[in-house]
């Protein structure tokens, strides 16, 4: 396998953990803004808009990556009783989302005692612990059609892990969707 298809497996993988949760197991809880006067009662069907390249930190998905996000927005939106059409024009609202991420460096400094960890042995000594890792953000908008403009949307970031296993992906994919949309509609 040549680097370039190595780096984008490696990019998959960390673009597919940034939906399987953060590295403590749970899920981060998303932001949600909408528009206030906007009437989300009035939507009924949605459709996905075209992929447009996102910022230069936005995380190349393959094709069968973008299906499992779609699939599983289409799960939770359905479960919220919206109905997928195939042609955008039939839509009421319009379901945009892009993965973000961004390379990130954790510096801690703490003490520690001395050697036997007794605290009147010896002097303190300090200690200083660096830790790279990838923060994604997975951004989610929807969008009105005839405003062409964002009425709803949810952002959920966390720290990426490097997990390999893809079996089971599309089940953590639909918890993640279903966490993000749990306050669509607003009440």
């Amino acid at each position: 396998m040549n680097r370039f298809r190595a780096f984008q497996f490696l990019m998959l993988l960390l673009a597919g953990s940034v939906l399987f949760g953060c590295a403590s197991g749970g899920l981060p809880q998303p932001i949600v803004d909408h528009n206030r006067d906007y009437d989300f009662t009035a939507a009924k069907t949605f459709a996905f808009m075209n992929r447009k390249s996102g910022p230069a930190e936005s995380v190349v998905l393959s094709d069968m990556e973008i299906n499992r996000v779609n699939n599983a927005f289409e799960r939770a939106l359905t479960m919220r009783g919206l109905t997928l059409v195939e042609k955008r024009e039939d839509a009421d609202i319009l379901i945009s989302w892009l993965l973000v991420t961004k390379e990130q460096t954790d510096v801690r400094s703490y003490n520690s005692t001395s050697y036997y960890q007794c605290w009147g042995c010896g002097p303190a000594v300090s200690d200083v612990s660096v830790r790279q890792y990838t923060q994604g953000t997975l951004i989610v908008d929807m969008v009105d059609p005839e405003m062409r403009k964002s009425v709803w949307r949810s952002v959920v970031q966390s720290k990426l892990n490097a997990e390999h296993e893809l079996e089971g992906q599309q089940e953590r994919f639909n918890n993640v969707a279903e966490h993000m949309m749990a306050a669509y509609p607003p009440q």
